[in-house]
């Protein structure tokens, strides 16, 4: 397995509860259970693990976790493969225009 670089980034989710912009810090759950979902998705998709920023997918994954929550579903609902793949098609756009 390789050492994946999860080294913080300035990007930014916006937060469900108040709308403002918000960037989860720290060491809970959420990034743990991130991390552990990024790593099994560049394992599934190593191709489109390429275009995609550790702590980008990471941060829409807390921020995902979290609107769940306020939905009331307890963070049952977070699409992981499609904030993958978002992130893969944006980094793709990127990386093609650059």
């Amino acid at each position: 397995m390789t050492n994946i670089d999860f080294t913080p980034t300035a990007y930014t989710v916006e937060n469900p509860g108040n709308g403002k912009p918000c960037r989860y810090d720290g060491n809970d759950f959420r990034q743990a259970d991130g991390k552990q979902e990024y790593r099994r998705l560049t394992e599934s998709y190593p191709n489109m693990a390429r275009f995609v920023v550790p702590d980008h997918f990471v941060q829409e994954y807390c921020r995902s976790f979290d609107a769940s929550c306020w939905s009331g579903s307890g963070g049952r609902n977070v699409d992981s493969v499609r904030i993958f793949t978002q992130l893969a098609e944006t980094g793709l756009g990127q990386a093609r225009f650059s």
